[in-house]
């Protein structure tokens, strides 16, 4: 019998999900992940500890919303790698805002926030393994 993908429920079955396919992406030598999530999909990380919240599908989510949610998967991406890792946000607003939360959650070591791929390739390496950190999207 065909076997059905079981969609996750809550945001931590997204967290536990999101580690395991970069698990498996990375068992297949990938280098680079370009990896989204529904918008305003939080998880409780920034902000409101513990309110984890899916969005509404009546009212599209607002500017602060979506980047809290680029954060929180940015967060979530950082801490599967130990901080070891580099991401690429939308902007480097959007970069120098999650560098003051992401400082103020204390991660022991910090990933690499760039606002482009071409930035995350200066300084001579890139993807994951390269000598400038891995390159993931978050």
């Amino acid at each position: 019998s065909a076997s059905q993908s079981v969609l996750p429920t809550a945001p931590k079955d997204v967290a536990e999900g999101l580690s395991v396919a970069i698990s498996a992406a990375l068992a297949v030598g990938e280098r680079q992940l370009h990896i989204t999530l529904p918008p305003n999909l939080r998880f409780g990380i920034f902000g409101d500890p513990g309110k984890v919240t899916i969005g509404s599908p009546d009212s599209p989510p607002t500017v602060a919303e979506l980047q809290r949610a680029e954060f929180e998967l940015a967060y979530l991406v950082a801490e599967t790698f130990r901080g070891e890792c580099t991401l690429v946000l939308e902007s480097q607003a959007a970069v120098k805002a999650a560098e003051r939360e992401f400082a103020r959650k204390g991660l022991p070591t910090r990933p690499r926030l760039v606002s482009s791929l071409s930035k995350a390739y200066k300084g001579g390496g890139g993807g994951f393994g390269g000598a400038a950190g891995g390159a993931a999207g978050g």
